[in-house]
């Protein structure tokens, strides 16, 4: 693995931990519940993502996209599966999208300024 990734790690780990430490901030039921599912997928998401880019990064452009797109499939397949667990459970799917895609978002930004920052210094 790269050693380069551990602030990458590090900065994701602390998205993931306030976006789960969050949770606590809406009221319970079914709503929640459908919140703390999409965070927690999308955390779960984050880091094989992040641990994909990792092991792969060291193998040139082919690593990168093998990572990238290890990452977006994983993610996909937890999206979807999650998203019918939502309806089933709590009926609640907006709020499940829109957990997963707050904890997305920040965490696609880490593993993007991972590959740039440590391919740049390699140039």
């Amino acid at each position: 693995m790269n050693p380069r990734v551990g602030p990458y790690l590090g900065a994701s780990a602390v998205v993931c931990a306030a976006a789960v430490i969050s949770t606590l901030a809406v009221p319970a039921g079914p709503v929640r519940a459908s919140v703390t599912l999409g965070i927690l997928t999308a955390v779960t998401g984050a880091g094989c993502a992040m641990v994909a880019l990792a092991l792969l990064i060291d193998r040139g452009i082919n690593g990168v996209l093998a990572g990238f797109t290890i990452g977006f499939f994983l993610r996909a397949l937890l999206l979807g599966g999650g998203l019918v667990a939502a309806l089933a459970h709590a009926g609640a799917a907006l709020p499940f999208v829109a957990a997963f895609f707050a904890v997305y978002a920040p965490t696609q930004v880490i593993e993007v300024l991972f590959v740039v920052r440590t391919k740049g210094a390699k140039a």
